[in-house]
C-alpha cells in the first residue's frame, strides 16, 4: 500500500469519498461511501482505524505508517507521495485546525 493510498483510505473513513451520483425518487443525489460515524472520538484514533491490505487483511492503519499530530499541515519532501501541503490547502494560521501527517 503506497502512502497515497493509505491517505485516502484515512480521508474516506473520517470524511467520506463521493463514489457516483444515483437518482432517488426523481432526486439526483451523491452516493457516498465513508466509515461509520463516532468511531473516531479523538484524533490520536486515527492509528486505529481499519485498513484492507492488498492481501485482504484488515490491519490498524497505525500498523502501516508513523502517524502523528502536528499543530499543522506538514509538507514532505517533493517526490515522497506522502501526505502534506500540496500548495492549495490551509497552512498554519489559517484557522483550519489540526490535520494529520502520514509519513
Amino acid at each position: 500500500m503506497t502512502a497515497r493510498e493509505l491517505g485516502l483510505t484515512v480521508d474516506t473513513y473520517n470524511d467520506g469519498l463521493r463514489v457516483a451520483e444515483i437518482t432517488v425518487q426523481g432526486k439526483r443525489i451523491d452516493l457516498i461511501l465513508q466509515g461509520p460515524e463516532r468511531t473516531i472520538t479523538e484524533t490520536q484514533g486515527i492509528a486505529n482505524l481499519p485498513v484492507v491490505t492488498a492481501s485482504g487483511t484488515i490491519v490498524p492503519a497505525g500498523s502501516l505508517a508513523h502517524i502523528e499530530m502536528t499543530a499543522g499541515l506538514t509538507k514532505s519532501p517533493p517526490g515522497t507521495g506522502t501526505h502534506g501541503n500540496a500548495g492549495n490547502w490551509p497552512g498554519p494560521g489559517s484557522g483550519a485546525g489540526n490535520r494529520h501527517g502520514y509519513h
